[in-house]
């Protein structure tokens, strides 16, 4: 014999705010683990080989006399020729990871520390507001110091 037993279900209704649209903020970085650096540029522009291009002379506008190696994913636009032509012009040495591997990458992890700060339990009305905390945040990288640390060790 089954007995079943009689249960009452409460709903709630609870609105929240979303954004709309498919705006995309594209980012490309530079970490230095030495100088605790970052280098960063960003856009609503998609990344591609003329964007790795500007981001390099970037790289080497801030550090003219340093060496430089410059880390990179698997991207297609990464290996593209013009890129590494452009690479050699600056000076600036690519490494290439291996296909999925991004916890080989520091820059992947700085990625996750920008989402936790500006995306986790936020709510922004408008896209100049989400641009405006990202910034906010890469702008004064060094102010996270403390937290970055145990994030931004070469020990893999």
């Amino acid at each position: 014999m089954f007995r079943f037993a009689s249960t009452a279900s409460v709903w709630y209704v609870i609105r929240l705010k979303t954004n709309s649209g498919r705006i995309r903020l594209n980012i490309l970085g530079a970490y230095s683990p030495d100088d605790r650096d970052l280098i960063s540029l960003e856009g609503q522009a998609s990344c591609d080989a003329e964007r790795v291009v500007q981001w390099l002379r970037e790289i080497r506008a801030a550090n003219p006399r340093k060496r430089r190696l410059v880390v990179l994913d698997d991207a297609s636009y990464h290996h593209a020729p013009v890129v590494r032509q452009a690479a050699a012009a600056l000076r600036i040495a690519l490494l290439y990871l291996p296909t999925y591997s991004p916890n080989l990458n520091l820059i992947e992890r700085i990625g996750k520390f920008l989402k936790w700060k500006v995306a986790r339990n936020c709510f922004y009305a408008t896209f100049a507001e989400f641009r405006t905390a990202v910034q906010k945040v890469l702008n004064n990288i060094a102010v996270y110091g403390d937290e970055l640390a145990s994030l931004m060790t070469e020990h893999f």
